[in-house]
């Protein structure tokens, strides 16, 4: 059971959401996304992945070796509030600067900027809270991306979202309950990060209208 949650973790791992949401996006909301062709598309992915993904995750790991002097699987999982904030807030101005390259593409509608800056704000908000207290990432992050799917479903009808959001849903229930069961969070740091991600998806909202 422990490695089982483990690897829902890690697959489900805060820094991937992003990717996660955009990929459902543009497979089952092509309405949202008219403006790109297929290759753009396939393009557009992958630059979210090494932008929002590898170099994060790079960074977390210089973190880490900074800190500890060495490299280590250990050093992701950032089991201390304070081990979180700088790379929640290196994270965050990462993404703050692609939010702004995507708005500054006159070609992009909304909804990738909208939704960019959304997950911009909150990474920022746990590099914040993290100072005083231990919130749940993993909460926010899937949450955030659920809210996020909801919002492309009622300001783009014409979709394919239901089913991937359902399963969302469940896989939230899972990465939830995997991080309690590794004890990396007690119930109210989840219900924090909880609150945070559906804050975060209401913002995305308001944005899209």
């Amino acid at each position: 059971m422990e490695k089982i949650a483990h690897i829902f973790s890690f697959i489900l791992h805060p820094a991937l959401i992003p990717t996660i949401v955009f990929s459902l996006i543009v497979v089952y909301a092509p309405s949202a996304v008219t403006y790109l062709s297929l290759e753009g598309k396939k393009t557009f992915i992958w630059l979210i992945f090494i932008s929002t993904y590898l170099f994060p995750l790079f960074m977390v790991l210089l973190n880490s070796f900074l800190r500890h002097n060495k490299l280590s699987v250990e050093g992701l999982y950032m089991r201390k509030a304070k081990d979180r904030v700088l790379p929640f807030l290196f994270t965050g101005i990462i993404y703050t600067g692609i939010t702004y390259l995507l708005y500054d593409t006159q070609h992009l509608n909304t909804v990738i900027y909208a939704i960019m800056a959304c997950i911009s704000i909150t990474v920022l908000c746990l590099a914040l809270i993290n100072i005083f207290w231990k919130i749940s990432a993993h909460a926010a992050g899937i949450i955030g991306a659920i809210v996020y799917l909801i919002d492309i479903q009622i300001v783009f009808p014409d979709n394919l979202l239901f089913i991937p959001t359902i399963i969302l849903i469940f896989l939230a229930g899972i990465v939830i309950s995997s991080r309690m069961f590794l004890q990396e969070h007690t119930p109210m740091q989840i219900v924090g990060g909880v609150v945070l991600g559906i804050a975060s998806g209401l913002g995305a909202f308001m944005l899209l209208n």
